[in-house]
């Protein structure tokens, strides 16, 4: 990777796929192409991470699922990737991503990205103009071989660190690719990662259904497992509090962990106010407190069925949230379970549990954090 991106053909060629993979994002390249730059890079290299827009999603696809471990600033190396997080905006999530390419101290280094064409250049870990590093990450394998470049000076007309952790992502953490409905919208291919031996409800995982010939593709399909609005929706405070002690009681959760679920929860359902999902791309879209959307809605439909519970009851939505933390997303679980942070514990859940088709975590990490206060306040 270091002898890629020491190559100014390499780094053209690399730079040039960025560009291609940003199509359909709303942004033409470089801007907002910070992750979509490093992911070619690592691609190019042999690093079999998907391609990733956004800086936060790409460096938790490292550290989570490539189990790359977090480095200190002022103990980076080349080979490194340093992740970035805004000050000055109070954004929840990586401003920049970049290689390190050659380290000239504990501070001044050069690498690559998507701010110069064609070239590394120098940055500053400190900032010094710039969002300053907030820590590096390095991979598991083998140390790499590096090519020694010369700093030179700094280039005033670099593109800006940008927050990109709103961009649309067109891979799945598997690798797999979202798919294009009719309607032109993209939105992640519906997989399951369950194991036979653990599916407890009896119901064929199928792709989001095509055409309304299929019964199912019709709300009233669900209409005898439709109730009047329930205890599922209520007071934020109220209902974060009481799932919260719920999910630490029933996993073993800590409270970061805990508001970690629930800052998505809460994300997803509007702060408990909202359980059918409103101008669905595809009737009849998501339901539940975290929008269970096509053959995860018929899970819930039919669990809630066969258990004798409401879907629009807080033990209902509790039951099946748990059912799949224990089955099919059981590896979720296990991982927030290893998290260390609330806003780990969010981004987590967010990655590999929800998998929206636009990712907001900060949104999610103030959802969590307000979770975090209204069980706190209530003496649990």
């Amino acid at each position: 990777m270091i002898k890629i991106g020491s190559d100014p053909d390499q780094i053209k060629k690399v730079q040039t796929a960025a560009a291609k993979s940003m199509k359909g994002s709303g942004y033409k390249y470089p801007t907002k192409s910070c992750a979509a730059t490093l992911s070619q890079f690592l691609r190019a290299a042999g690093i079999d991470v998907p391609v990733t827009r956004g800086a936060q999603n790409l460096a938790d696809r490292l550290r989570i699922n490539r189990k790359w471990s977090r480095v200190k600033v002022g103990k980076q190396v080349a080979g490194d990737v340093g992740v970035c997080r805004s000050v000055k905006n109070d954004v929840a999530g990586a401003d920049h991503i970049y290689l390190v390419i050659d380290n000239k101290n504990d501070d001044l280094m050069n690498i690559v990205d998507n701010q110069a064409q064609g070239k590394t250049h120098p940055r500053y870990a400190s900032g010094k103009g710039r969002t300053a590093t907030e820590y590096f990450l390095r991979a598991q394998a083998g140390e790499m071989r590096l090519a020694e470049l010369d700093a030179g000076e700094l280039d005033e007309n670099l593109v800006e660190d940008e927050d990109t952790n709103d961009l649309p992502e067109p891979f799945m953490d598997d690798g797999s690719p979202r798919i294009e409905n009719e309607a032109g919208a993209v939105s992640f291919r519906e997989e399951s990662e369950a194991e036979t031996e653990d599916s407890e409800v009896d119901v064929p995982l199928v792709e989001e259904l095509e055409s309304a010939r299929d019964p199912r593709a019709d709300p009233a399909y669900f209409s005898e497992l439709m109730f009047a609005s329930g205890d599922a929706v209520g007071p934020f405070d109220r209902l974060a509090s009481h799932l919260m002690s719920d999910l630490i009681a029933d996993f073993g959760l800590n409270r970061d962990q805990a508001a970690g679920i629930v800052g998505n929860v809460g994300a997803e359902c509007g702060g408990f106010s909202v359980l059918q999902e409103r101008h669905p791309i595809r009737p009849p879209g998501g339901y539940g407190w975290c929008q269970w959307t096509g053959p995860r809605r018929k899970q819930f439909f039919s669990f809630c069925h066969e258990k004798g519970l409401s879907v629009d009851s807080y033990d209902g939505n509790l039951a099946f949230l748990s059912h799949e933390l224990n089955t099919s997303y059981k590896r979720v679980l296990s991982n927030i379970q290893k998290s260390r942070t609330l806003e780990d514990a969010t981004s987590i859940f967010l990655m590999q549990f929800e998998k929206p088709l636009t990712p907001n975590l900060r949104t999610r990490v103030r959802y969590a954090t307000r979770a975090l206060r209204a069980y706190e306040a209530s003496g649990s």
